[in-house]
This record gives structure tokens, C-alpha cells and sequence, in this order.
């Protein structure tokens, strides 16, 4: 099978240097296949940080954009939100008041501080002071002092003895809303921010990034999710179902396509009942988890009906030596779970010989003493790993031939299509639970 272009990820565009003349060796240099042929043009109207933020403000106002938890008295409160537009306009007049103190373009601006609004209030006094202090002689470069907090007013008459002025954040805002300047854009080629190392490998240094190479971001997720189409998609319920991530992160197309083509898919192939019983579980643990409850802990008694992990009980059964491989199904109307099994052929040779039958490896597997060892080999297992009463397999059929491909009963990379194993082996299905109900029967006229 040819490997499909869209899939290369990176082309080499240099090859390697040996080392010379006291020289180290350089590898080669590999670039993304998006920019083989040179970087592609950026957006229209889209050429620096300000151009995309300005972009964003324009067309989502009202959409939130930055938020913060308050902590207050040892207490943590609910999120408070600003929005595209609110912070617009405080970034309009936190630029004006720099221009009212005399920045012009070219100017540094150095931002100290961290992300977290709490970490701020308890280290950002014990910055200032060391920034005021006679000995700080670095300070004494600087024009003016902006504090994310408030500024007390022995702070402000500190900072004018060594002729700098302080303001506190409001203050600083409102010092540029009463004196609006027009916006200096930056330019494509300007440097935007400087990105430090830590340094674990040498010196600590400064990356210093251009307005561009923000902007480029915006282009490069457009062009990187043009590498991928629905054909990657449409394998995507069979890889959760076998890796069940911890954490999934996608676009809004990839869990629109789990939805349709892999839950609402399921449900429509369910039967009507079965298809009114699920919807009214589900509707049930929604309702208790908008209630407050954790998804855990929402409704056991759904999880138990219409959310069972089939597929963990089958690794957990798998290690009778004579199992080779198992499907284990439940019917959400009935209170059992049963499974077909592929019995390990030598294995179950063995079991054959040393108690007397005799055959063919398919005579064999029709034999309802191996059905019964087998389940009580199941059973065993169950009781060993504390499996909760539901989980506990109470009917098996055996099947000699292995779960294949021919059959569509299993993917190419031999994943269990778990809605066509049913329709093939439903007969099956239908006799073991037919048995139970019988079996159930007989000990109640008992």
C-alpha cells in the first residue's frame, strides 16, 4: 500500500556535517512539509499578534477571554470572566497611557510577574521593595513602575525620591482613558516577546520571536488540519474503543464525527426497545450529573445497564489457558452476561485426552462438558478479580474457528466489530439466554 503524501509530516532539506577541524557534527535539518517549497503567506490582515487579537475582538466581542478565580479569606470563588471586547479596550488604554509617559516605537517594556492572580498578591510587595531600594541601582534606569496591585502611597513618594513614577493598575489605565492615543501597530518584522530558556543544557538565553511568527500560528492550524480528512476519521471509534485515552483533545470536528458515526450510529442499530431504554438511562445520569454529581457517581444503575465495560471483562477472562479469545455480550433486559469463546485448539486437545474424548479439535467444541469447564474456569476468574455479581459470564458458546476477517468479525487489525459478531452469533445468544430464563424457571417452581 503507497503511504499517502498528506501523511509526511516533515521533509529533510539539508543534509547532515560530519565534524571538522575541532568542529562538532550537525545533523540534518528537517522542515515541515508545509513549508518545503518556503514559508506560506500569512492571512490576510493578519500579520502580527495585534492583527490577530484586534481580529478576534471584532468578530467575537461578547465571547469570554480571560478569566481568573478570586481567592479571598483562605476561600476559593467562582471564576470571573472579561471578554474580547472588555480587554480591547483596556489593551487601547493601557497603550495610551505608554504613550503619555513618553514611549514611543522602539521603546522596552519589561513585564514582570506570573499567571496567577493569588501568586501575584503575595510576591508582588516584596518585588517592589527590592525595586525601590537606594541599593537597586538597576532601578534607577527606569522611568516608570506599574503594579498589578495597588500602589500605597509611601511606595509612590519612594519611587519619586529616585525619579520614578508608580502607578497602580487601575491607575495606570485610567491615566491612558483620559488621554486616548491612536494605536501604534507593530510591524510584521518587529520583536514581539523574548522567550527564555531554563538553560538545562547550557547557558540560559533568550529567543527573541517576531510579531510574524505569532501571527503564523493562526495559518499554521488551518494548514495543518487540512492534512487530515474524514477518511482518518472514520477509524477513530475502533482506536478509542481499543486505547481508551485517559484525556482526548480534538477539534470540534473530531468529536462531532465520534458522535455520529460512532454513538448515535450504535444507538440507531440498537432495537426499539433497546434503543428507548438506553435513551431513557442516559437521560437519567444526565439529569443526576447536572444535579451535581460526578460522572462516576451519577447513576450506578446505568452504568450497570447501558455503560458496562465489555471490554475490560474480556482482557480479565482472557487467561484461562483454554481460551484463546472471548466476546463477551450483554443484553441490556436481561441481569447476565454470556460470551463465545475460541478455545485454545492444543490446550483444549489436552483437556480432551485426559478426560477420555476423543475427536476432531470442531467435534470437541460441540462437547457441553467443555462448555461447562470452561465456564467454570470463567467463573473462577470472575471470583479471583472481585467482579461484581452483573459481571460474571453465566453462559458461553464455543466457537472453533477463530474471530476473523473473512466473517467481517474483526477489523484488519484484528479489533472485534462488536455489532456484526452479534448479528452472526445471535442464535447462539438467543439459545444461552433462552437456557437461563429456563434454568430460572425450574428453580422457581422448585
Amino acid at each position: 500500500m503507497e503511504a499517502n503524501p498528506k501523511n509526511i509530516f516533515t521533509i529533510k532539506v539539508e543534509d547532515g556535517k560530519p565534524g571538522k577541524d575541532g568542529r562538532p557534527s550537525v545533523g540534518p535539518v528537517f522542515r515541515s512539509s508545509l513549508a518545503k517549497d518556503g514559508f506560506p503567506p500569512l492571512e490576510a490582515d493578519m500579520h502580527t499578534s495585534w492583527d490577530v487579537f484586534r481580529t478576534a475582538a471584532g468578530k467575537y466581542p461578547n465571547n469570554r477571554m480571560l478569566g481568573w478565580r478570586p481567592f479571598k479569606d483562605g476561600v476559593v470563588w467562582p471564576y470571573l470572566w472579561k471578554s474580547y471586547k472588555e480587554v480591547y479596550d483596556e489593551v487601547l488604554q493601557a497603550g495610551s497611557a505608554l504613550q503619555k509617559l513618553g514611549l514611543k516605537p522602539g521603546s522596552r517594556v519589561g513585564i514582570y510577574g506570573t499567571n496567577c492572580p493569588q501568586w501575584i498578591v503575595a510576591m508582588q510587595d516584596k518585588k517592589i521593595k527590592e525595586i525601590l531600594s537606594p541599593n537597586c541601582k538597576s532601578a534607577k534606569r527606569l522611568k516608570a513602575l506599574v503594579t498589578f496591585t495597588s500602589a500605597t502611597s509611601e511606595q509612590i513618594r519612594e519611587a519619586d525620591q529616585i525619579g520614578m513614577k508608580m502607578y497602580s493598575w487601575n491607575d495606570f489605565l485610567k491615566l491612558g482613558k483620559d488621554n486616548p492615543a491612536q494605536p501604534c501597530p507593530p510591524k510584521a518584522d518587529d520583536t514581539c516577546t523574548i522567550m527564555y530558556t531554563s538553560g538545562t543544557s547550557g547557558q540560559p538565553k533568550g529567543v527573541m520571536l517576531s510579531h510574524e511568527s505569532h501571527a503564523m500560528y493562526v495559518k499554521g492550524v488551518d494548514l495543518f488540519m487540512d492534512q487530515f480528512d474524514d477518511k482518518d476519521l472514520n477509524a477513530l471509534r475502533d482506536d478509542l474503543m481499543e486505547l481508551k485515552p485517559t484525556l482526548l483533545v480534538g477539534v470540534p470536528r473530531v468529536y462531532e464525527r465520534i458522535h455520529e458515526g460512532g454513538i448515535l450510529k450504535a444507538i440507531a442499530e440498537l432495537r426499539p426497545l433497546r434503543r428507548v431504554i438506553f435513551n431513557a438511562l442516559y437521560n437519567r445520569k444526565l439529569a443526576s450529573m447536572k444535579a451535581g454529581h460526578s460522572h462516576k457517581t451519577a447513576s450506578p444503575f446505568a452504568d450497570m445497564l447501558a455503560f458496562r465495560k465489555l471490554e475490560y471483562l474480556e482482557k480479565v477472562y482472557g487467561f484461562p489457558p483454554l481460551v484463546e479469545d472471548i466476546w463477551v455480550y450483554g443484553d441490556s433486559f436481561r441481569s447476565n452476561l454470556v460470551a463465545v469463546v475460541n478455545p485454545h485448539e492444543e490446550n483444549t486437545m489436552k483437556w480432551a485426552e485426559s478426560n477420555g474424548y476423543k475427536g476432531s479439535f470442531d467435534e470437541i467444541c460441540k462437547l457441553e462438558g467443555l462448555k461447562e469447564y470452561i465456564l467454570k474456569e470463567l467463573t473462577a476468574v470472575a471470583q479471583k478479580n472481585k467482579l461484581r455479581g452483573f459481571e460474571f459470564i453465566k453462559g458461553v458458546a464455543l466457537d472453533p474457528k477463530p474471530f476473523d476477517i473473512e466473517r467481517d468479525l474483526v477489523t484488519a487489525t484484528m479489533k472485534k466489530r462488536r455489532n456484526n459478531m452479534l448479528k452472526y452469533y445471535q442464535p447462539e445468544i438467543d439459545k444461552l439466554y433462552k437456557r437461563l430464563e429456563d434454568q430460572k424457571n425450574a428453580a422457581k417452581a422448585r
